[in-house]
């Protein structure tokens, strides 16, 4: 993608399966808010927040109706856009320095998950079904595309055969017409 360094590209894209994951798995309400916590600045602005909704490219006015917002949040904002509580917890994902009581609370419940076993074990199987979920729609892909590339190419098969064909019954034609 151009205009971002590989981590970036990769921070974009790895978003963009978390989305796809998210929007298979979950019956979605009226309004849904998916939030993306960016350790960069992912469109080389200064703002800590980025919103986008469902909306029409060719008529901008047009919006889907699922009222899905994609909300990015950037730890490497400046600008002024943001309360102090966010700007907390975006300066604690960048640093792991808590300045409030929330990211205090927030740094002791990873603390004490970090400590449990067995929501460590949750969490690497929560990971493991992830990349299994992925591996099954890659296969699902390559076979997808294996299907389609097979109807393409039985289409054009047959296109040759009637072109082969009219080309005979011509030829045939020219040789009894000129007899």
């Amino acid at each position: 993608m151009e205009g971002y360094d590989k981590t970036e590209y990769e921070a974009i894209a790895r978003k963009k399966w978390e989305e796809s994951t998210i929007q298979n798995n979950f019956v979605f309400s009226k309004t849904m808010e998916i939030i993306f916590i960016c350790p960069f600045a992912p469109f080389k602005l200064r703002k800590h927040i980025y919103t986008f909704q469902e909306r029409c490219k060719e008529e901008t006015s047009l919006l889907l109706g699922s009222e899905t917002n994609k909300i990015i949040l950037s730890t490497k904002g400046a600008d002024n856009d943001i309360s102090s509580e966010l700007k907390n917890f975006l300066s604690y994902v960048e640093t792991g320095v808590t300045a409030d009581e929330y990211t205090r609370e927030m740094n002791n419940a990873v603390r004490v998950i970090k400590n449990n076993e067995k929501a460590r074990l949750d969490f690497m199987g929560y990971e493991m079904d992830l990349l299994e979920r992925e591996i099954r729609g890659e296969k699902r892909g390559r076979e997808q595309l294996r299907k389609e590339m097979s109807s393409i190419i039985s289409k054009k098969d047959m296109e040759i055969a009637e072109l082969k064909k009219q080309i005979a019954m011509m030829s045939e034609s020219a040789k009894t017409s000129n007899i």
